[in-house]
């Protein structure tokens, strides 16, 4: 005799009893779901509904199917509920800042208190951006941290590919990574052309792929932070999220012990399964709550639905600041 499976219904979503953003808006613009406005050129692949003239729109609640993003608000409301006093919110590799805007939005509806952001952007384009972002949306830049600056697991410079603002900027943290550059420079014998660069203004004049296919980064060398540089001037940090394209391997053991003291809620895009399971490991030893755990690229069933990951998905909850 064959029994078949019990098929268990989604989780109803969080987000199912707001009411979406709809409105008119400004040309070169789109909104998401909180009415939060984003330029049409902050995104490698700009959203559909961003026409050069003043448009309806209507953008849907965060769904399942999102990946990460949906997760990514998941935990942006959670935070946000159990926020209390002040509102801070940490964002690493931030491209244009757009979950640190949504945490403000987001607790100017539930959770109404003054808040704090913070952006770490290797890249000068996007820290721009990340202040314009800011300043579309009403927030001051000058009163929050927009830090230009790689997170890496030491202080040393990194070699990063700046330019062009996509957001898939990755630094060249492997030696290795670092030797493969070397041999393109001495090779061609294009030495003296890059120590001139160098010396000028820290930068190599050499463009290289910021992926397979994609747009060329110029090789400059970044001024680099630890995780534990950029928390320590903080009391508590009720969110830090970080998508810094594999540097999270190295960058945030080191900071396992001030981010066990002083952040409630963590969230890391992850990048590679090795990488993945080694943090999840970690954090959980030193007894970090599991609220998400979704390896990269990869078809997931959750409590909301199935999904497929392009970055993993480690969201972790502090037991002793949450209580």
């Amino acid at each position: 005799m064959s029994i078949a499976p019990v098929r268990v219904p989604p989780k109803l979503s969080p987000f199912v009893g707001f009411t979406p953003f709809r409105g008119l808006v400004p040309g070169h613009l789109w909104a998401n779901w909180l009415g939060v406005l984003a330029a049409h050129h902050f995104a490698a692949e700009p959203a559909p509904h961003n026409p050069a003239e003043p448009a309806w729109q209507q953008p849907p609640l965060p769904r399942i199917e999102d990946g990460e993003s949906f997760f990514e608000w998941l935990n942006v409301l959670n935070a946000v509920t159990d926020a209390d006093g002040l509102l801070t919110v940490v964002s690493l590799g931030a491209h244009y800042g757009r979950f640190l805007v949504n945490a403000a939005a987001l607790a100017a509806e539930l959770n109404p208190m003054p808040f704090r952001l913070v952006a770490v952007e290797a890249d000068p384009t996007q820290a721009d951006y990340v202040r314009q972002h800011f300043r579309n949306n009403g927030i001051d830049p000058d009163q929050h941290a927009v830090i230009n600056a790689a997170v890496g697991a030491d202080n040393r410079p990194l070699l990063f590919p700046t330019g062009p603002g996509t957001g898939a900027n990755t630094a060249f943290t492997k030696p290795t990574d670092r030797a493969g550059i070397a041999e393109q420079i001495v090779a061609p014998d294009l030495a003296p052309h890059v120590v001139r660069r160098l010396f000028a203004d820290g930068r190599t004049g050499l463009d290289v792929p910021l992926y397979p296919g994609g747009p060329a980064g110029e090789l400059a060398f970044v001024s680099s932070l630890t995780v534990a540089d950029v928390v320590a001037p903080y009391d508590r940090i009720d969110y830090l999220e970080a998508d810094i394209q594999g540097a999270e391997a190295a960058a945030f053991p080191p900071a396992r012990g001030i981010l066990g003291r002083k952040v409630r809620r963590l969230h890391i895009g992850t990048h590679g399964d090795e990488v993945h399971a080694d943090l999840l490991r970690q954090f959980v030893e030193d007894g970090w709550r599991v609220e998400a755990d979704y390896r990269p690229g990869a078809q997931h069933l959750s409590p909301y639905g199935a999904f497929r990951t392009n970055d993993g998905i480690l969201t972790l909850a502090n037991p002793e600041l949450l209580r």
